[in-house]
Order: C-alpha cells, then structure tokens, then sequence
C-alpha cells in the first residue's frame, strides 16, 4: 500500500469522522486489513479509547494552553516499550513555524510541548501485539496512522475551539521522523477536513494492450541497484542495521527513489518485495515459483525474496521474431501461442531473449492494480 492510497482514503472518509469515526477505523480494516489480524482488530474498543483521549487532549489544552500563535499541531507517533512488549505511543506538540504541507520538518524542535503531551491509548498499545513488525507500506504498517488520524480528526470536528489559537493552525499525525498526513486546520469557522491531492505513482509503462503476454524487465532508470555483501561481516554498522540476516545478503547500492522498489534484478536472480510476492501468489500456483528470503542491510526491517520461476516454455515463433545482427538479441518478440503451456507466469527457452519473464493479461493487470514498482510491461505478439 502507498502512502497516496491512505490519503485518498482519507479524503473520503475525513467527514464521516464527527459522527462515526468508529465506522471509519471499521472500514479500513475491512477492506484492507488481512484475515489474520482482522477479527482482533474489530475486536478492541475504539469507542472508549477516544474517550479516554479525548479527556486528556480537552484536560491538557485547558491547563496549559499555547502560549505561542500555534501555525501547526503535531500529532505524533513513535515506538516504545512497557512491561517488554513493544508499544506504539502517541502525544500533541505545536509550532510557530511557517507550515509546508509537503513536510513534516516543521514538526521538530516543537514551541509548544506541554507536560501532559502523552495521550494514553490502549489501543496503540495493543497494535503492536496483534500486528508486530509489518512491512513498511503494507496495509498493516499504515493502521496505527489511520487510527490516530481518524480519532484527531474527531475530535477537531467535536472541540476545535480548544485548538483555536490563530488565524489557521494545521493539523498533522504521523510517525516522528517518518511519513504524515495533513488532516486538515483549525480556524474561526471550525475544523476543515483537507482536500488531498491525490498523487499517484508514475504508471507502469505499457505498449498497446491488445495483446495477450507480456514481458517484465526491470525498471533501472527508477529502480535500484544491489550488490551482494557478505553474509559473516561482523562490523558494527552492518550488526546495528541487520541483526538477524536471512538468506543471501545485499547492499542496495543506488536508490534514486529513496526507497526500494517492488522489484529488481542482480547477477544472482530476481529480487521482489513482500507485496509484489503476495500479488504472485494470488495468481501463480505453488509449482510455479519458488521464493526464498534474502536480507537487504539498507533495509533489514523490510521483506525480500529471491524468485524463482518454474515453467520454461519453448514458445518462441522463431520465422516471425526478428532479431539485431546475428541473432544475438530479439528486436521484437513473437509467441506461438499454440506452444504455450503454461499461461500465467513462465521464462523462455531461449537465453538470448532479453525479457526476464512472461505473464498473461490477468497477472499483468493485477501487478497494474497493486502499483507494483520498479518494473517495465511490453506486449508480445502471438502467433497461431
């Protein structure tokens, strides 16, 4: 899941928020929670969890109010520990600064910080206990942020005044030092929900569609690259950022991004995200690939997999292809479609073909569907 997609959420259910904001946090884990966590999640008492941080937020911003014009209010989260267990914590902090919505800078150094910023929440206590350790852009990753903001987002609707403080302060909620969402400013008529823009991802780039199979190749001028390290280093740094190192062992070596991609390839074979397995998975059968973890160091606290696909198929209409200087490498692609066996996921005999693999209509829109990134889609022609 993309940070857009729980922005256009959101843009739609903010408004629900003054008069259900129960039914908002519902509908998210509905509909993009999975099975396992979803029945403990509806299971916690939301209702009374904002009330109990409602009475904290309505008792601090009584006793200590702002003494600063407030241009912004930080409703921040971050990871802590009680009793052993891992927590996620939450509290209200403001700011005299110059807001930009694109930024969460502004958030740091806070001017108002009262003593009684923490707001006790059962709730994201309990988070973490039913969904440890989710990777980063799953749905799971974002609940706590959609949690937090739906509730916000209430009670702005509910008791703005206590926020009144200039002539707009903007609210905010996400992780400290990582991804936020504006929910929207505090002014003289009220609490107004934001209007997101919605920004999606550069799409997938797609030659016509007429046709039935395409080829995947990697997608380097937005990707990123990997080099293996070694899986024994025992450096210091290399400990600190992947303790426990599964599998082949990588560094991602350009990140143009500042993030990894969905998908990339390395000497060794092809690399994948968790969310572009789970695509796979629910289109390929179990004898059609083989996936097994790797560990990336830049990013150990996400999950990798090595691919391995299965089916081969010498379906290659070799009168119809053509190719550059002496067959060395396919200048445009044609399948006997009579020869294919195996129509959703499968490789090519011939090494000299520069795809990495093939899928079918179906598999290519589902990976259209879940915004997969870092790869390139081209239609091959058939024959018959």
């Amino acid at each position: 899941m993309e940070l857009y997609e729980i922005r256009q959420f959101l843009a739609e259910q903010l408004p629900a928020t003054q008069e259900d904001f129960v039914g908002v946090i519902e509908s998210y884990i509905k509909n993009f929670i999975s099975d396992i966590e979803k029945p403990k999640l509806l299971a916690l008492n939301y209702y009374d969890d904002y009330l109990r941080i409602e009475k904290r937020l309505i008792e601090t911003l009584t006793l200590e109010k702002p003494d600063i014009i407030v241009t912004g209010y930080w409703f921040g989260l971050f990871e802590g520990r009680k009793d052993g267990k891992t927590i996620y914590q939450t509290y209200i902090s403001g700011t005299d600064k110059k807001i930009d919505k694109e930024s969460a800078d502004w958030a740091s150094g806070p001017k108002y910080f009262p003593d009684y910023r923490y707001l006790d929440s059962g709730v994201l206590e309990e988070i973490p206990q039913i969904i440890p350790g989710s990777s980063f852009g799953s749905s799971e990753f974002f609940f706590p942020v959609i949690y937090l903001s739906t509730i916000i987002a209430a009670f702005c609707h509910r008791h703005w005044e206590l926020l009144l403080n200039a002539n707009e302060s903007i609210i905010a909620t996400g992780w400290d030092g990582g991804d936020h969402l504006v929910l929207g400013s505090i002014s003289n008529t009220g609490f107004e929900a934001e209007e997101f823009k919605i920004k999606k991802p550069k799409p997938l780039l797609i030659t016509p569609t007429d046709h039935e199979f395409y080829g995947i190749t990697a997608e380097f001028e937005t990707g990123w690259f990997l080099r293996r390290s070694n899986k024994n280093h025992s450096s210091e740094a290399t400990s600190q950022k992947a303790p426990k190192l599964s599998g082949d062992v990588y560094d991602a070596e350009i990140n143009l991004e500042r993030h990894p991609m969905d998908f990339t390839t390395t000497g060794d074979g092809l690399i994948i995200s968790q969310k572009l397995l789970r695509v796979l998975l629910k289109h390929v059968n179990e004898n059609e690939i083989e996936y097994s973890p790797v560990t990336i160091i830049n990013f150990s606290e996400e999950e990798f997999y090595k691919l391995e696909i299965s089916p081969i198929n010498d379906c290659l209409d070799h009168e119809k292809t053509t190719w550059f200087g002496r067959k060395i490498r396919a200048k445009n692609i044609v399948f006997d479609r009579s020869r294919i066996q195996h129509p959703r996921i499968f490789l090519l005999a011939e090494k000299k073909i520069h795809m990495l693999f093939y899928v079918s209509a179906d598999l290519k829109k589902a990976l259209e569907e879940s915004l997969i990134t870092g790869m390139t889609l081209s239609a091959i022609e058939t024959s018959f």
